[in-house]
């Protein structure tokens, strides 16, 4: 709707119009133990409709184009293996491949902005992930992750940006692109290391002989955890065929790094503040320099406390802590901003 000033809520509709998904999967899979190998096939079966059905349209009557009223159907059959070996009870092997579909949505296939425009039929993005990695938890107050990963999608579903007397976003089937990199997570609980250094009457220490230790139990069970967690991906990619060969794929960054502390009571209390660093990228697959978005990181606070039994808790947090500038995404009219500091309290209740 277009009226005469920012804050009416009255004037002209230029776009209208109804869209409706409907989907259904089907999908099983199990687990096959023999001694220290485990290994867990599955499928799933991905069905979805999706239909637009056009009311009023301003570009299209301007330049005479008639009203969508489409409905398109996608089925994709989807695998995937996941395999672990355990070395120790504390240190296993592991390695996944799985298959994965991404359908075009109708803010795709159909766009009501008339600064954009369908390069073709869309086609839906297949996309099979590799991962190889080792985990472990060697002691019960630090925990690792790491893993090496290889996403390879035939027909990407995306968009670059082209001048044609103005600035015109483009979605179409990209071609096939490959990102790879190295995940690591590591967490680590302070108060259980401080209670298996130095906590004389822990369980630990005194090798579950101790009667007092028995009865006064761990710092962690008195105090409460207080853990450190860091998540660090480092990526790169190209794509390998189609119009923006050797360019990298919108919105993937070199690096998302993940940082946290978190304080957990008993299950009862918990507190966290975390953040999240994301390295620069660019939103159009030509990574044209007006789709460059920077690096930003933002940080969020919440909690949890339970107030009745198991079943009923509160909880709050606050969103951009320190109200953050930046923004993820840009469309062909401007940029997605992010929100600015925000807030939220409720109540959840679990049976």
């Amino acid at each position: 709707m277009q009226g005469n000033s920012p804050t009416t809520n009255h004037g002209s509709i230029l776009n209208q119009n109804n869209r409706e998904s409907v989907s259904y999967s089907i999908f099983a899979e199990n687990l096959f133990q023999f001694g220290n190998l485990s290994i867990t096939p599955g499928f799933r079966l991905e069905n979805i409709w999706q239909s637009v059905n056009e009311l009023v349209n301003r570009s299209s009557f301007q330049t005479g184009a008639p009203l969508k009223d489409e409905t398109i159907y996608n089925f994709a059959p989807l695998f995937g293996l996941g395999v672990e070996y355990a070395f120790t009870p504390e240190v296993a092997a592991y390695a996944n491949v799985s298959q994965s579909y991404r359908p075009p949505f109708f803010t795709q296939a159909v766009p009501v902005n008339p600064n954009t425009r369908v390069e073709g039929p869309l086609q839906e993005a297949t996309t099979v992930n590799y991962e190889i990695g080792f985990k472990g938890e060697p002691v019960t107050w630090f925990t690792w992750d790491t893993s090496f990963f290889l996403v390879d999608t035939s027909d990407a579903i995306g968009s670059r940006a082209v001048n044609e007397g103005q600035i015109t976003t483009v979605i179409e089937n990209a071609g096939r692109a490959v990102v790879y990199g190295w995940d690591l997570f590591t967490e680590l609980d302070f108060v259980g290391l401080a209670d298996a250094v130095w906590n004389t009457d822990s369980p630990a220490m005194s090798g579950g002989k101790n009667p007092i230790a028995a009865s006064r139990g761990s710092w962690v069970d008195r105090y409460g955890s207080f853990s450190a967690y860091t998540a660090l991906t480092l990526q790169t990619g190209d794509f390998l065929s189609g119009p923006n060969v050797g360019k990298t794929p919108q919105y993937v960054s070199d690096y998302i790094v993940r940082l946290g502390v978190i304080y957990n009571w008993r299950d009862r209390l918990k507190l966290a503040l975390m953040s999240n660093f994301n390295g620069s990228t660019y939103a159009s697959d030509n990574n044209a320099e007006n789709r460059f978005i920077p690096a930003y990181n933002v940080w969020d606070l919440m909690g949890e406390v339970k107030v009745w039994r198991d079943n009923v808790s509160l909880i709050a947090g606050v969103n951009n802590l320190f109200n953050a500038n930046y923004y993820t995404r840009i469309r062909a009219d401007g940029i997605d901003p992010s929100a600015p500091t925000n807030w939220y309290a409720g109540i959840k209740i679990e049976f």
